[in-house]
């Protein structure tokens, strides 16, 4: 896998591939996707426009900007350009008894201009479909994950010869975004649920890996606006407290999340002692993730 080559564009062959595994998750006739991570998921372009995917057959990519871009980077066969969604009907004469829309995410407006062109159609989430499929990820995947991986090893080597007492958090922050971009990060993070945003991820000093935050994840930020709590605050850095430094690296589109502690100087016992049962908890928690056990359980 570590010898995978990626071509620029997604071929043809891992396309049909992720249209199978949708389809079968599928229970209506065709999905009416428009949100744009799913239609590159199974296009190969992030194009604006609307992909039809029935439940048989080849798509239909109908692209309002760039249309001479999706041409470029995607295998799709049936491709066209769209001014307006009313186009819809004549380029779908026939567009069955349910069609699944990405509910979990398309804004009402967006939801209500679309899907008024499939009056005959009764409308289902089909979101599922969707996030089932792209649960299970293709070698080609997995590939792209491994690579953004890489960037992280090569950030979190980079981190020790930058640590130095007075370093702002957002110091530290920018030289971590710049070394993952020299390293090929993409430069964003996309997060599927309403309202929950990212940047690269989190670098906290001290007590700030705590502080109070919306998003939903572990690690604290204070950020430098409350407007954007992200990526670190203007707080120094003491001697003897931890660095907390949780990011993600980035690939053509898909995500690898790393997390690595330092410190100047030793950490009190308290610290380490609490580290060391973390260790513990955690390689309890390898043992139970095995084929079968259910993960609210172990959880509970």
């Amino acid at each position: 896998m570590a010898d995978m080559e990626l071509p620029e564009y997604i071929p043809r062959e891992e396309l049909e591939r992720r249209w199978h595994r949708v389809r079968r998750f599928m229970d209506c006739d065709a999905l009416v996707i428009l949100q744009n991570v799913d239609q590159y998921y199974l296009t190969g372009t992030m194009q604006m426009g609307v992909l039809w995917f029935p439940r048989e057959g080849e798509p239909l990519l109908a692209i309002r900007k760039s249309y001479e871009r999706a041409k470029k980077e995607s295998a799709i066969r049936n491709l066209v350009p769209l001014k307006t969604y009313s186009e819809l009907p004549a380029l779908v004469p026939n567009p069955g008894e349910t069609l699944g829309f990405e509910l979990d995410v398309l804004p009402v407006a967006t939801y209500q201009q679309v899907s008024k062109h499939f009056s005959t159609s009764k409308i289902v989430d089909g979101s599922s479909a969707l996030r089932n499929a792209r649960a299970v990820k293709t070698p080609y995947e997995i590939e792209c994950i491994r690579r953004a991986a890489e960037q992280l090893d090569t950030m979190f080597l980079d981190v020790p010869s930058r640590l130095r007492e007075g370093l702002p958090e957002f110091e530290l922050a920018a030289r971590i975004e710049y070394v993952l971009r020299m390293a090929g990060h993409q430069g964003i993070l996309r997060v599927r649920r309403f309202n929950m945003e990212n940047h690269y991820g989190a670098v906290s000093f001290g007590e700030t890996s705590a502080y109070p935050h919306a998003f939903d994840g572990p690690v604290g930020t204070r950020g430098l606006y409350a407007a954007a709590s992200v990526m670190g605050s203007r707080r120094l850095l003491k001697r003897n407290e931890p660095v907390m430094i949780d990011v993600c690296g980035g690939y053509a589109g898909y995500i690898a999340d790393g997390s690595r502690t330092y410190s100047l100087g030793p950490l009190s016992q308290q610290m380490r002692d609490t580290y060391e049962y973390i260790i513990e908890l955690n390689t309890w928690i390898e043992e139970q993730l095995r084929p079968g056990n259910i993960p609210s359980q172990i959880y509970q």
